[in-house]
């Protein structure tokens, strides 16, 4: 499906800032007839384009800290990367997998409550897989900030603020174990009706409707949103890493980078760069343009920057798997 018309850019925007969303909400929030809403998410659905929906759950409020592993693979084929891949589902941890292209070959995000389970998790995989990984670099991402989609309405105005902002200074907050299995049937499912989760956790609907609405008081649930494969309208996903000569200048590139319509992320970590944000454009020739124009802005202070372009996303959620529940 290569349909990428004003309506599709419409209903992908609105997804992505809230994918919880109903067919007349997104009727009064995009102007366009329901029939035709409906019937565009069933293409964009049945296409692959839309893979699934998901909740955004502000897991340092559960206790949580999200470690990234950075691998660089060597002297692998298709089969030996299947195989590295097939292991990594089967850490209920790890909740995101993904293959890339650049520096990086592998990206692995961890949520862990103890630094012991981070240094097993990857003890474990150089234990198994080491005679094909060049280097692991690890970082702790304790903050980082979503934007919304500006480039598919072109308007860099109309939504200034981030979408939300995760961060280890958030509060964690105490919450029941019931709470804890809703945030699971929810977490990859967004649009899962209350009917569904009632009868998953064999309690009375109305029950469910006020722990959901709980929670997102709570900020415990920040939000819901689609996972879009954007490369089938011709879209990259990049990730740059920063290394800067002076810190100092954070403030105004991070204004700088947020004027962007690209940017869709932006990261705060330690052990990893010293300035990391996320883009989707149209192509290479696009990124090195972006990279071109932020270095004729901040080039004196920009010493090197490393990349990575998504190749496949495989896992993408924000709760580990809990079994003891």
């Amino acid at each position: 499906m290569k349909n990428f018309d004003e309506i599709n850019k419409k209903i992908i925007f609105e997804l992505s800032r809230n994918s919880r969303q109903n067919i007349s909400e997104l009727s009064k929030n995009t102007k366009i007839r329901r029939e035709t809403i409906n019937y565009r998410i069933k293409q964009l659905e049945s296409s692959g384009i839309i893979n699934n929906y998901y909740t955004i759950i502000d897991h340092n409020k559960l206790g949580y800290i999200m470690i990234r592993l950075y691998i660089k693979l060597q002297n692998i084929n298709s089969e030996i990367e299947e195989k590295i891949i097939k292991y990594l589902f089967t850490l209920k941890d790890i909740t995101v997998i993904c293959t890339s292209e650049g520096d990086w070959d592998l990206i692995v995000c961890i949520l862990t409550k103890t630094y012991d389970l981070f240094y097993i998790t990857k003890r474990e995989l150089k234990e198994k897989f080491g005679s094909y990984i060049n280097k692991i670099n690890a970082s702790l991402l304790y903050k980082y900030s979503r934007l919304d989609r500006k480039y598919l309405i072109n308007n860099l105005n109309l939504y200034k603020n981030e979408l939300y902002t995760i961060s280890n200074n958030n509060k964690k907050v105490e919450i029941k174990k019931m709470d804890i299995k809703l945030l699971n049937i929810i977490s990859e499912n967004a649009k899962i009706n209350i009917v569904d989760i009632a009868k998953q956790l064999k309690i009375t609907p109305k029950a469910v409707k006020y722990k959901i609405k709980r929670l997102e008081k709570d900020k415990i649930i920040v939000g819901y949103s689609a996972n879009i494969d954007m490369s089938k309208f011709g879209y990259e996903y990049y990730k740059i890493d920063l290394i800067l000569g002076n810190t100092i200048i954070i403030e105004d590139l991070s204004k700088f980078i947020k004027s962007n319509l690209y940017v869709i992320y932006i990261d705060w970590s330690i052990g990893g760069s010293d300035f990391e944000f996320e883009i989707e454009v149209q192509g290479i020739d696009s990124f090195y343009n972006f990279m071109k124009n932020l270095k004729d802005k901040f080039g004196n202070e920009i010493i090197t920057y490393k990349f990575y372009k998504r190749k496949k996303l495989y896992k993408y959620k924000f709760i580990p798997i809990i079994d003891e529940l």
